[in-house]
């Protein structure tokens, strides 16, 4: 995962925090494609381009991947309307003028991303609970709007994998070799974008109600100490 500088102001508290919401977005795919959140163990960070490595399981890396490829096809089509918005403004057209392009760019996004989190519900959930299926094809529909305003402000997620080991029995059931396959052939769609101008997409991206209960429960009641407390900056043990 490329993250921009200019996306968490250089700071190591935005970076994290930063971190903590592509964890919620990524592990989406992981709930869908094995019932369970991935631990997203990292492999590396390269601090120059604030670059993210994971490791991950091939079924949530293929979901991933599909997910990824589909959204970046569904954004070059936007590409050419953000050099017109440069055209228009060197010409001095002013913002407000523009807007219905940002309206259409939008709307074509939105509309993209209902139809692509049914398909990616129907490719990889596995599980018969129709309500935690439509709970997950919410879930999936927010996520893709996340990262597609993220790659809309530069940011490129890249899903990668080699070739499953002829001596590994486990990777060369039907189930891995299927996964493999559908992340090699994601991979060439998945490369960077050059991007010009400003961007376009303002989705939504509201939490999920499972998340927001999580995240919004009533915090305890402090318990009352019997003694004073001792001198602040204490150290901790």
């Amino acid at each position: 995962m490329l993250i921009p500088r200019g996306e968490v102001d250089n700071q190591l508290v935005s970076f994290a925090n930063e971190l903590k919401e592509l964890s919620f977005i990524l592990n989406q795919f992981s709930e869908v494609a094995t019932g369970a959140p991935d631990s997203l163990e990292i492999k590396t960070i390269s601090s120059t381009d604030l670059l993210v490595y994971l490791n991950a399981g091939i079924p949530f890396g293929a979901c991933l991947a599909v997910a990824i490829e589909r959204i970046v096809a569904l954004y070059k089509s936007l590409l050419e309307i953000r050099k017109l918005q440069v055209d228009i403004r060197k010409q001095g057209v002013p913002d407000d003028a523009t807007k219905g392009i940002e309206e259409y760019a939008n709307r074509h996004m939105e509309e993209g991303i209902e139809k692509l989190s049914v398909e990616i519900i129907s490719e990889f959930y596995k599980g018969k609970d129709g309500g935690r299926r439509n709970e997950l094809t919410s879930a999936i529909k927010i996520s893709l709007n996340r990262i597609a305003n993220r790659i809309d402000r530069g940011y490129n997620i890249e899903v990668r994998c080699e070739p499953p080991a002829t001596n590994d029995p486990k990777a060369q059931s039907d189930e891995m070799k299927t996964a493999v396959s559908q992340v090699l052939a994601a991979s060439s769609n998945m490369q960077f974008l050059k991007l010009e101008g400003r961007p376009l997409l303002r989705l939504p991206e509201k939490r999920d109600e499972s998340e927001h209960r999580q995240t919004n429960r009533p915090k305890s009641k402090p318990r009352r100490r019997s003694t004073p407390p001792g001198p602040t900056g204490a150290p901790q043990s």
